[in-house]
């Protein structure tokens, strides 16, 4: 490469080096401590708010160790939660200020807000949740609300919901835009170019291997392993692990940055120049998505995605990776004080295995920071870019089914405004990278691309299937379901393996899932609650004594062939049109418009998110009738659908009465709208309105609607996301309609 083009790009990746060592910088920087800006006794208690100690780990240091620092919450141990109100006595606020924040805030009768003493003005601190955890309330500008002075109220009337809050604490500039979200985009970037240059340096690998197995397949277990061996080196060794995250972390910014930048050898110009479309357009969704996820701020800290599409909401699960990799960096075994009644070994390690490596680079340039503030958005940038692998999977693979560069491109998009893709992407537990992984072993399974012919024949193709489901079902255990119907689809379409074959399959699967039953027998185990939960209906706490076995048997032998039926009919409904659902409507808040209904019937139940995705079915038995369905696009549609359909009835059939979307395979969830958005792509003119009418439905209903509950904007990450729907109109509009090259 050389001339113009090749100045400016080299001018380009220099201004970006440098605004990511400032961003660098700033993050390091020593903060200054914070400074109280009410006293110990300038407090006003009424009813039952009683005094806490001081909280832990979420805080700042500074704030928890001021003698002047006062928490108060309205629940006690003896009492529950009681109604009543606490507030400070009036301060005044020179600069920017932060307030801590606990409870149940938007919940009905329970509010808390910063007041001008003078003209009765509020600010709303907090309007969702954040259940046990803590967090800090910005008030940037605390001049626009009120020139004199302020006081902090929390009020509740409620018997079931509590709030608590702390003294509010004067914080200087740097603190401020070390909060900013520009230092989590730098993060998501870091994250983003080291699990990209990985990927990158698997797929060169696999490429000079003659296996006869799609690098790209390859190379997604690559990935995966990473995350699974690392989270065994810092369990055993935090050092070791911490030093192998400094080079993974090193190795592979310059491996990405290689290929972003276009500096391949001659040779490999073709395969790096699709390499390179698929990492771009993966680190622009990610980038969208976590834009997205911040781009509002309802105060909830940790916990501001599990509220981010109210009303649908949902509990812990996203908080786990930043507890287990936060035990796993320090070496704390013990620490096991945010699991309740979990245990470590309730969920796969794989992903933990990521977040450690990454949370160890935050932990040592993160070391002069006042506390950890800055950690669950820095969880949330790793989080939503292991969970938007799919989309380099796919750019990578899709093009291999005779699609050209602009039908991949807009394959992307469309998916990556589909419901179940905007949630899961950015709720930063592993089910989407998970049914990545097991998405990438169906591929083989299921004779797409490459990946025909008999299956005896393809012993390395059979055990690439295996490692990558296993690795699936080492990142979450859902993935089992759909990898059962895979291997009935394979001996369908593809014959029965050979023994031989079978047997180092069997294998390879074993030799990677043996690690990991034997650190559950040996170390934080159980490993069952939610297998039985699966297939019981309870958790199984206190009787971890119990076997699964035992307990299926206990909950059918109660159940009764009558409830049993019942429980399939109302389960079928619930897949098929959303009602009789009453899995997780717990976790569900108030809706108040219809959108809001329908956000909420995405959130829980299959067929209706798909909305206009539907018309995907009809599109199948149309170029059925016609037979025009013989090319391989339409082959790969037809199975990736009929898959998806058979992986959410097994797990119907077989499960005990949760049938959401949240307690399906992902790799199904995921086949499904692949298929059925590959139909739609081949359908001509009525098939290109109806995926309109699923990017409008997903703009409004999923991305502007929901920014009305929320009382803060962040203009940083509005830019941002502004930005790349630029880009997406800019690259659909300009993108070529030549046929890409085979996928690698």
């Amino acid at each position: 490469m050389s001339g113009p083009k090749a100045l400016w790009r080299i001018c380009g990746a220099l201004v970006l080096a440098a605004a990511f060592v400032g961003i660098a910088a700033l993050i390091a920087w020593p903060e200054p401590p914070t400074q109280s800006l009410v006293p110990a006794d300038g407090w006003e208690v009424e009813g039952g708010f009683v005094a806490l100690d001081p909280p832990g780990k979420d805080l700042r240091e500074s704030a928890v160790a001021d003698p002047q620092t006062r928490y108060w919450r309205s629940w006690s141990p003896e009492h529950g939660s009681q109604p009543g109100t606490v507030r400070s006595k009036p301060f005044l606020a020179t600069g920017p200020f932060a307030v801590p924040y606990n409870g149940f805030a938007g919940e009905p009768g329970v509010h808390a807000f910063v007041e001008c003493v003078d003209t009765g003005e509020r600010a709303y601190l907090a309007t969702s949740r954040n259940n046990t955890q803590w967090s800090e309330v910005w008030i940037k500008r605390p001049s626009e609300l009120c020139s004199g002075h302020l006081r902090v109220v929390a009020t509740s009337t409620s018997t079931k919901d509590y709030i608590a809050i702390g003294t509010p604490y004067q914080l200087s500039r740097l603190s401020l835009l070390k909060n900013s979200t520009l230092t989590g985009f730098w993060f998501l970037a870091l994250a983003g170019c080291v699990v990209a240059g990985w990927f990158a340096i698997f797929i060169g690998l696999a490429r000079r291997w003659t296996t006869g197995v799609s690098p790209t397949l390859l190379a997604v277990a690559g990935v995966g392993m990473i995350g699974y061996v690392q989270f065994f080196v810092f369990w055993y060794q935090p050092l070791i692990g911490s030093i192998a995250s400094s080079l993974l972390v090193l190795v592979g910014i310059y491996a990405s940055a290689r290929v972003l930048l276009g500096r391949e050898r001659p040779e490999q110009g073709v395969h790096a120049g699709q390499l390179r479309f698929g990492l771009i357009l993966w680190l622009a969704v990610a980038f969208a998505y976590f834009a997205l996820s911040t781009v509002v701020d309802s105060g909830a800290g940790a916990w501001e995605v599990n509220g981010r599409f109210t009303p649908a909401r949902w509990s812990t699960d996203n908080q786990l990776p930043s507890f287990v990799s936060r035990i796993l960096v320090s070496g704390k075994h013990d620490d096991l004080g945010d699991f309740g009644p979990w245990a470590i070994g309730d969920r796969p390690p794989l992903s933990y295995g990521w977040h450690a490596t990454l949370h160890s680079v935050f932990k040592w340039i993160g070391a002069a920071n006042d506390g950890a503030t800055l950690l669950p958005r820095y969880q949330l940038a790793i989080g939503t870019v292991l969970n938007t692998f799919w989309v380099a999977f796919l750019a990578l693979m899709l093009p291999g089914l005779g699609l050209t560069r602009r039908r991949t491109l807009i394959a992307i998009l469309v998916l990556s405004l589909c419901p179940v893709f905007i949630f899961n992407s950015v709720y930063v537990w592993p089910k989407l990278l998970s049914g990545t992984l097991a998405l990438a072993g169906a591929w083989i399974l299921l004779g797409l691309g490459q990946h025909q012919g008999r299956l005896r024949d393809d012993t390395p193709g059979l055990v690439a299937a295996a490692v990558l489901s296993a690795l699936a079902l080492l990142t979450h255990g859902g993935s089992a379901f759909g990898i059962l119907v895979a291997l009935f689809f394979a001996a369908a379409l593809r014959g029965l393996p050979s023994l031989r074959g079978a047997a180092v399959a069997a294998a390879a699967a074993l030799a990677l899932l043996l690690p990991w039953s034997a650190w559950q027998a040996t170390n934080h185990a159980s490993g069952n609650a939610l297998v039985k939960f699966a297939f019981a209906g309870t958790f199984g706490f206190g009787e971890q004594d119990i076997s699964v076995l035992d307990t299926i048997v206990r909950s059918y032998r109660d159940l009764g062939m009558e409830s049993w039926l019942t429980s399939k009919r109302d389960g079928l409904l619930t897949i098929l049109f959303g009602i009789r659902n009453s899995c997780g409507l717990n976790e569900m808040g108030q809706p108040h418009s219809l959108i809001d209904r329908f956000r909420a019937s995405d959130f829980y139940n299959i067929f209706p998110s798909l909305n206009f995705l539907v018309l995907g079915f009809v599109a199948i038995g149309i170029a059925q009738a016609r037979s025009h369905a013989q090319s391989i696009a339409w082959t790969a549609s037809m199975r990736l659908a009929a898959f998806g359909v058979a992986s959410v009835a097994m797990t119907w059939l077989l499960t005990w009465d949760c049938f959401i979307n949240h307690h399906q395979s992902y790799q199904a969830l995921i086949a499904l709208h692949v298929g059925l958005v590959l139909a739609l792509l081949m359908s001509g003119r009525w098939g290109a309105i109806a995926l309109l009418c699923s990017v409008l439905y997903g703009l409004v209903v999923w991305v502007v609607e929901p920014l009305n509950h929320f009382p803060r904007f962040d203009p940083v990450s509005a830019i941002v996301l502004s930005g790349m729907v630029i880009l997406a109109i800019h690259a659909v509009r300009h993108s070529r309609v030549a046929d890409m090259e085979q996928p690698l």
